[in-house]
């Protein structure tokens, strides 16, 4: 799953990503598709999908998994992110 951003043209983002090379574009854009990975608690099933993210906990959508703060708890039953396993898609 790939999730975009837009990025007015006029944006230092745009430029900074217009100048990178074909191969480092499609390299970075692969990054981004290996971050977007679910993950899913050990104790109660809960998924976590870093498109929806878990905006409760303050967690916006687009952030993966590695990405949300050691001290975020599953939503449903509490656990740490130690207790998630990646699922294997």
């Amino acid at each position: 799953m790939t999730i975009f951003t837009k990025i007015s043209h006029r944006s230092k983002q745009f430029h900074s990503f217009a100048r990178l090379t074909i191969k480092q574009q499609k390299t970075l854009t692969i990054k981004i598709q290996i971050d977007m990975k679910k993950y899913i608690c050990n104790v109660c099933q809960w998924v976590y999908d870093p498109e929806v993210g878990d905006p409760d906990s303050g967690i916006a959508p687009g952030t993966a998994f590695e990405d949300i703060p050691d001290d975020w708890v599953c939503p449903l039953c509490g656990v740490t992110k130690e207790d998630f396993d990646l699922i294997e898609e």
